[in-house]
This record gives structure tokens, sequence and C-alpha cells, in this order.
């Protein structure tokens, strides 16, 4: 079969996440075989833009790195491109669905008569047992001449694993050139003079905030606290959902440690400052899968599901890291994550109870009898907070043999290709 062209379908749903995943996905693609024609239909070209400078957010197909990108919501253009590349082979990412111009050109007489063609279902990262049984396995759909299967990023040589692109893994290996160009992109955005002796300095505790919507008292207390106690603290604060709640818990407590907040960064300019920072705070997926793989302390934030399901999420991510850490580091690892995920209103089913007390025993258990009341959570989540600051060079040896394990499951993008290649290519 001769595979015309590569389309990646993304829709945005979380403004950065989405988007980061595919362009990173699509740069790797490339680095691995530069022979491949990519196209990328993303829904949102201006979250696009913000990591991809030059993406000009106006026209609903433009050439950009070599890639065809198209504007997912006008149809007419990309139902003609479909017909006139004849597609054949779709990466869905992220369930994303597939618009109705490619619905009618793959099940309304579009391809070829005896064509074929493929969807590739690329899912959300998990850390979940089920992802190595449903990776690589078959799914329907309602024609004999499209073929759909699932393929699972995570955390195991069962899965796909995580994209080792060339970009991010040269900016791990050499970290003081790294940190020399995330200074020089925030000097850009901020000026010299707010930079110097404030950020990113090698003797002072560098913390990257990247959050969904959440109480951040207990945090900026903690960072706080490190601050009074005279340690060198710094912490770049990411654009997003969460950014106005930290801003507005800094202010409430009246802290006088140094914060920036971030403008909009282009892609490599981000990986720079994760890579350079001592501490992330993260979300979602992309900076989530980044962190992983940059050896540094990070606490993730995942997207909040009702009955708390993202905190078996959570816990499967704590499982795959609890061999790494002693069970002291361990202890202080797992309860600070879940509090970090949760809070006294939230309403857990019986999975997310499985979960946390497999991780944590004893934890929810406490909580019912009474002794962990909203202050008291507040109260514990600061004081591990603090606790996570102190520790984090002593962490980050734990943190490397994580990331190291990640690295010798192989790269996403290499995995990917070889099935393409062995299976329809």
């Amino acid at each position: 079969m001769t595979i015309v062209e590569i389309l990646l379908l993304c829709k945005v749903v979380d403004n950065y996440g989405d988007i980061g995943f595919v362009y990173r996905l699509a740069r790797a693609l490339s680095d691995v075989d530069g022979s491949l024609r990519i196209a990328l239909a993303v829904s949102d070209l201006a979250s696009f833009s913000y990591m991809a400078p030059g993406l000009d957010v106006s026209k609903s197909f433009q050439r950009y790195c070599g890639w065809d990108v198209l504007d997912w919501n006008d149809a007419g253009t990309c139902a003609c491109w479909c017909r006139s590349h004849g597609i054949r082979l779709v990466i869905e990412c992220f369930q994303c669905g597939r618009p109705d111009w490619l619905e009618n050109y793959l099940f309304g007489g579009g391809l070829p008569d005896g064509a074929t063609a493929r969807i590739i279902n690329l899912e959300y990262l998990t850390a979940e047992d089920w992802a190595e049984d449903f990776h690589l396995l078959k799914s329907g759909t309602r024609s004999l001449s499209v073929k759909k299967v699932n393929f699972m990023p995570g955390f195991t040589s069962g899965t796909g694993g995580l994209l080792l692109d060339a970009g991010f893994m040269s900016l791990l290996a050499d970290r003081d050139a790294c940190r020399d160009v995330a200074r020089r992109k925030l000097c850009a955005c901020s000026g010299q003079s707010a930079v110097r002796g404030k950020f990113l300095d090698s003797d002072a505790c560098n913390v990257l905030v990247f959050s969904y919507e959440r109480d951040f008292a207990p945090v900026v207390s903690a960072f706080q606290r490190y601050h009074e106690e005279g340690g060198r603290l710094s912490v770049c604060l990411a654009q997003g959902r969460g950014a106005d709640s930290f801003v507005a818990a800094y202010g409430d407590a009246g802290c006088d440690f140094p914060f920036m907040k971030l403008p909009p960064l282009e892609q490599e300019s981000w990986d720079a400052l994760l890579v350079s920072c001592d501490i992330a705070f993260v979300r979602g997926e992309e900076s989530f899968s980044r962190s992983c793989l940059a050896s540094r302390p990070f606490v993730w934030h995942a997207y909040r599901q009702d009955k708390g399901f993202h905190l078996v999420k959570v816990a499967a991510l704590l499982k795959r890291m609890r061999p790494f850490f002693a069970p002291e580091d361990f202890s202080l690892l797992s309860e600070f994550f879940l509090l970090y995920n949760m809070d006294c209103a939230m309403e857990l089913g019986a999975e997310a109870v499985e979960g946390v007390e497999e991780i944590c025993d004893g934890f929810l258990s406490r909580q019912a009898e009474g002794s962990f009341c909203e202050h008291e959570l507040d109260r514990r989540e600061s004081e591990l907070a603090l606790a996570f600051l102190k520790a984090r060079e002593r962490l980050s040896a734990a943190f490397s043999a994580f990331s190291a394990s990640l690295v010798c499951n192989g790269d996403l993008a290499a995995h990917l290709l070889d099935f393409l290649k062995e299976n329809f290519i």
C-alpha cells in the first residue's frame, strides 16, 4: 500500500496540551523519517500559533515546517485536500473524533474504488495496567474499507512509550546550555533587570507552575515559608487556567518571593524552561510527559473527573514510580500528589478509593474519621509542599532513575512508524 500522506487530527480542547503533543509528534515523525509527507488538521490555529512561531492563523491551508497545515473548521478546503491527496492514513489523536468532511471522505464514497484507509487512534497517556492490553488492539468501523487500531503511549515496554524527540533530548544532555537559553528567553520577555539575580540562578530553587484551577493557598504558603526561612526561591508561572488562582493566593497571603507570570512561549523555549527548573508543577498530558523524562522532581495536576476518577490515574502513576524511591521519600511524594489533586468537597467513587488506598494506605479512612477536615487538609498540603521543596536534591536521584527507565522503553514516534511500515505502508 502506498501512503501519499499521513494526516494528524487535533481537536484542541485544553488550549495547549493537545496541540502541544501533536506538534511535537509531527516534528518527531519528521526527524525519524524525513521522507514522510505529513499534514495536520487543527481545530484551533490560535493555540497552535502560540508555540509555533510564524504560523498564520488566518489561513485555511498553509505550508509550515514542510507540512501541510489545515484549519479543521474550513470543511471545503479540507475536503478538497483529502480528495486531491488521496488520504489513506489518519492518526486521530486523543479520541478527538473525525470532522464531517473526513467522515464523508472515508465513508461517503471519497475513497478511490478498491482502496482502503487506516485510522490510528493515538490515545491519552496513562500509567494504568490496561494500557498494555489496549495497545495495538483493533477496533471496528462502519466500513470494511476503513480499518482502525489503537496505539497507546505509556510507561512500559508493552506500550508505545513516550516521545523522545531529538530537540528535547538534546536539552537534557546539556542542562547548562539549556538554562542559558531559558534565561535569555526570560530576559527577552521581561527585561534583563527583572531576571538577573532572581530567576534560573544555579544556587536557587527555581520552580515552574502550570496548573488547572485550584486553591493555591497551601502551596503558596509553603513557598513563602521557604523564602522566609532563607531559602532562595523563584517561581515562573505559566499562562493557563490556574494562573489567576495562583496570583490571587499570592496576593491574599502578602507574599514577597519573586515570581514571573510568563507570556505564551513557543515550544522550544517552554522545553528549555521546564528542563532548567529544579521543580515543576505541571498539568495535563504534554508538560506531564516532558516532566517524566526531565529527571527532576515534579508534581502532576491531573484533569479533574467525576467521582475523583482522575485519582485512579494519579495512583497508577505513583505505582510506576514507587520502585525508584526510598519508602520514606515515596510516602512524602504519594501523599503530596494525592492532596494536590483532591479537596474535601470531592466525592470519590469505588475505583478512586481503591486506587488511593493501594498507594497511601489509611489515607482516606483518616479523612473519613474527621482528622482531615478542610483546614487540616490545607495545613498538611502546605507541610508536604515545604518538605518537597527542601528534599528536592535528595529526590532528584529517584526521579532521574524513573526517567531513565522510560527512555529505555524507546521512542513513541519510532515505534509508531515501525508499526505503520510493518502493517500499512
